[in-house]
């Protein structure tokens, strides 16, 4: 009985430390991948810009045409 009990034991003093160590790795490595993640896409976003900026077309004017677009109706009130 009390082997089974040692070796239960042992496996969760085991998964704990695997979950500990994992857990301290990520917290160790993240700033480092979530800095490296947010300049890649501040590279792409003035990219963007840029090529945005170059191949911007003037904007169109619009002349006003005087079409008659309908007839004014004078409602009378009904008392």
């Amino acid at each position: 009985m009390k082997d089974k009990t040692a070796g239960t034991i042992m496996a969760l003093l085991k998964f704990i430390l695997i979950v500990l160590t994992i857990y301290y790795l990520i917290k160790l490595l993240l700033p480092y991948a979530m800095r490296f993640f947010f300049r890649r896409l501040e590279k792409k976003m003035s990219q963007a810009s840029q090529n945005q900026s170059t191949s911007a077309k003037p904007p169109k004017k619009k002349t006003k045409t005087s079409e008659k677009v309908g007839e004014y109706i004078d409602f009378e009130e009904i008392e």
